[in-house]
């Protein structure tokens, strides 16, 4: 792309980087932030007229961002979360203040070649999510301490599902530091980014951001306990003994190889429907099929051995339950 603006001569581009972008080695976000950065300011060194700025933003929080929904859902929890020793510095500003910065610098006369957009204030993760937690409309609470180990262990299930948590490489980046000196910024554009609580006051939180802040934490749950409840329950019914299957499948009229037969692929129906839900792009198509599937039983087993609904150990009745949680995880999957 940056090959193509310079060839036709656009004249006023700016690449929005990130902060530290190329300082950590092992990190695959920042190295190829660098790499993308590194290709532009040799096309533009390339030709003088060219007004090109590479932008490395900080921590950027609004609606929609990915890291502000993370410390909104840490800082909603009854106890808000407390990451590693809660003294890692971060300089955030609000996406507005991103978005204003961007427009100036497109139509300024000059421009840096590189530029570090950051807030006017360093502070913890820890002040962070109070501040959050504050947007929100809760009331203080002493943050809960999660070990670095800990964090490390939920990171690293995180990379292997993407989208439930902190990843590795975000864990890496914030106990790094996320900070530079505000005063180029406002140098260039004249104006310094709103501290993050000034900015947040100004845009004052809605019931559904409370909402999201608290489904966030559930829909790793719920992946989780779903996962279990068809993945097991695919695992046990093979090992099903045949005279078990020929009882339950009496009632509708089958019984020895058959009754097996028919176990058996709803075992492995129910293992493929429960491993599905951890990708992704299956996650809602699976979880359709689980609703049919689950009809499907719930209908034989009333035909079959009516009595279930009666069980003291609730056979049929914790289907309902099963039910809710896809409906709940169904409702609030990003994915058409």
């Amino acid at each position: 792309m940056f090959e193509a603006c310079a060839e036709v001569g656009v004249r006023r581009l700016v690449q929005i980087s990130a902060l530290g972008a190329g300082a950590q080695p092992g990190s695959h976000f920042l190295t190829t932030k660098a790499a993308a950065d590194a290709d532009l300011l040799r096309l533009a060194r390339g030709n003088g007229e060219l007004r090109w700025c590479v932008l490395r933003p900080s921590l950027v929080i609004g609606r929609g961002g990915f890291s502000t929904a993370l410390f909104c859902a840490m800082g909603a929890m009854p106890f808000p979360i407390r990451l590693g020793p809660g003294n890692w510095r971060v300089q955030p500003l609000h996406a507005e203040d991103a978005v204003c910065a961007v427009a100036d610098l497109l139509a300024a006369p000059a421009v840096p070649e590189v530029l570090d957009l950051v807030g006017p204030e360093e502070i913890t993760t820890d002040e962070l999510t109070a501040i959050l937690r504050k947007w929100l409309g809760l009331p203080p609470a002493p943050p809960l301490p999660v070990p670095r180990t800990i964090l490390a262990i939920g990171a690293r299930i995180s990379d292997l599902f993407p989208g439930l948590g902190l990843s590795t490489e975000t864990l890496s980046m914030l106990e790094a530091g996320n900070t530079a000196d505000p005063s180029p910024i406002a140098a260039t554009l004249g104006w310094m980014p709103r501290r993050l609580s000034d900015a947040l006051a100004a845009e004052p939180s809605f019931k559904a951001d409370l909402w999201l802040a608290r489904l966030l934490p559930l829909r790793g749950i719920l992946i989780s306990v779903l996962f279990a409840v068809w993945v097991g329950s695919g695992l046990t019914s093979f090992l099903l003994p045949p005279q078990r299957a020929d009882d339950l499948l009496a009632g509708v009229g089958l019984s020895g190889p058959p009754a097996l037969a028919l176990t058996w692929t709803g075992a492995a129906l129910d293992v493929v429907l429960g491993v599905l839900m951890l990708h992704p792009r299956w996650r809602r198509k699976a979880l359709d099929a689980q609703l049919g599937v689950m009809a499907i039983y719930t209908v034989l087993a009333t035909i079959a051995l009516p009595g279930l609904w009666a069980d003291p150990f609730g056979a049929l009745l914790k289907n309902l339950a099963v039910l809710a949680a896809i409906l709940a995880l169904r409702a609030i999957e990003d994915r058409p």
